[in-house]
């Protein structure tokens, strides 16, 4: 342990954006790089093996103020049977997927120079995340100069999601939570054969869009099919030269009843044109166009969409071969998340696809995720075997009792809506005063003047339009 706590410290030492901290000044959030950093490594030793998996999970479920502590902790599981379980807590804003191949890659260099003795010989990082946010400040520029990368931008954007719905309307099984909170999250997955895996392939080469694209139109269509309309706004997280991964708001347009083909076609302008305007960080657009928010959900979109590819390379930490697996966390950041698992074989032919669906639960019972998650898959079935020219009207996702079963859950959602509307709980966003309905509202209220640094805050006041933002918003949840 103490080798490898050794390691822990020196990746720590080398990242900044693992010994960063995010205090607010006056209500604004800044960045304070820690000098000399305390990391919490932490060891358990005796775990029984049947109780390794669960305790991991506990530890890996912790909430990190990044306010006044560093963005990672660490707990190693020393098992009864001679093996161990390492547990990296770190949070989103310090990591992302693309980066945690970095931070483990720099783990191993340093564990395996501990273990010799010495000191990690690597050279000091050419630019750190501090160096990279500033580049990404001078190269936007000022939103206000009309020749400015910001300015160009942001007019795009504006016109993108000019008009689009405030709310994914899909067939939930409750009403949106009032309050907020961690939310409790579950997943459901199936598999599609590798013969629509290779046709998926082949109408993504044939129309020139990348496989994302193709999963992405047969969400759309998915989607449509479930009653979400024909204006549908989903996000994607969309790489960036950098630690973080920039959040997209990809907007699809099913009006008109086109085909198979045209819907491809439109998903692929779409999504080439907001990948051209990906560098304008999401949260100054979320400020800018200030569409109608809700501390119950996401502004612009509720359902994100990822296609990934399954990785196969062995993972070695000083030389000792190791299993990298994700923590169960139970949670949902999103209402619902849709990801696609692309699997090849040795010969590096399409060998099939994982869907999975990761559902927040205090919408949605299992039942309707599973049924939401086979339609994603015959949509993509849809897509592979049926003719370019079949219009999105003849294409059948549903059978006539999940229809009706659909119909039915919409009616019961519209109706509870009424009701908690009735009784003075459904959340308002207009920013009037209103009375006080609920016991724990009167703790709400006080939750948010302390963290937003008022002496109080009325009933029926916006979070974000009293100057609240992400930062905060995270800290609320904490508390």
């Amino acid at each position: 342990p103490g080798v490898l706590e050794a390691a822990v410290r020196d990746v720590v030492e080398r990242h900044e954006v693992l010994r960063t901290v995010y205090p607010a000044r006056d209500g604004e959030p800044y960045q304070r790089i820690v000098d000399a950093p305390e990391v919490r490594f932490e060891v358990e030793r005796g775990v029984a093996g049947g109780e390794v998996d669960a305790r991991a999970t506990e530890f890996a479920r912790l909430l990190v103020d990044v306010t006044d502590e560093l963005p990672l902790r660490v707990r190693l599981f020393e098992v009864q049977d001679g093996s161990a379980v390492l547990v990296l807590l770190v949070h989103h804003i310090a990591t992302d997927g693309w980066s945690v191949g970095c931070l483990l890659g720099d783990l191993d260099l340093a564990y395996r120079a501990r273990a010799e003795g010495r000191a990690p010989g690597w050279e000091p990082l050419p630019v750190q995340y501090a160096d990279y946010t500033l580049w990404q400040r001078d190269m936007l520029g000022d939103p206000e100069d009309p020749d400015s990368t910001a300015h160009e931008q942001l007019a795009f954007w504006r016109e993108a999601l000019d008009g689009v719905p405030a709310e994914t309307r899909l067939p939930a099984d409750r009403p949106r939570p009032a309050e907020p909170g961690l939310r409790r999250g579950a997943v459901v997955s199936l598999d599609l054969d590798a013969g629509t895996h290779k046709a998926l392939t082949a109408l993504a080469r044939a129309r020139r869009a990348t496989f994302f694209m193709v999963v992405r139109s047969a969400l759309s269509l998915a989607l449509r099919a479930a009653g979400a309309g024909s204006d549908l706004v989903v996000g994607a997280l969309h790489d960036l030269v950098g630690f973080f991964v920039n959040t997209l708001a990809l907007r699809t347009d099913l009006s008109g009843d086109p085909t198979l083909g045209e819907l491809v076609g439109r998903v692929r302008n779409a999504d080439l044109a907001a990948f051209a305007h990906e560098d304008l960080p999401f949260d100054l657009l979320v400020e800018d166009l200030n569409p109608e928010r809700s501390l119950g959900r996401h502004p612009f979109f509720q359902v994100v969409v990822s296609a990934r590819t399954a990785q196969d390379d062995p993972y070695h930490l000083g030389g000792i071969p190791a299993v990298l697996d994700g923590a169960d966390l139970a949670t949902a950041k999103f209402d619902l998340g849709f990801d696609c698992l692309e699997r090849f074989g040795p010969d590096g032919e399409p060998d099939g696809l994982r869907l999975g669906l990761q559902y927040a639960t205090d919408l949605y019972d299992e039942e309707t995720a599973l049924l939401l998650l086979e339609l994603f898959r015959r949509a993509l079935g849809a897509l592979a075997e049926q003719p370019d020219g079949t219009s999105l009207d003849a294409v059948r996702l549903l059978t006539d009792e999940e229809r009706r079963g659909l119909d039915r859950r919409h009616r019961a959602l519209a109706e509870a809506r009424r009701r908690r509307a009735g009784a003075g709980k459904e959340p308002r966003d207009d920013g009037r005063a209103r009375a006080v309905t609920d016991p724990r509202e009167e703790i709400l209220r006080g939750l948010f003047a302390e963290i937003l640094g008022r002496d109080e805050v009325l009933p029926g006041e916006n979070f974000f339009k009293l100057g609240g933002h992400s930062l905060l918003a995270g800290k609320l949840t904490n508390r």
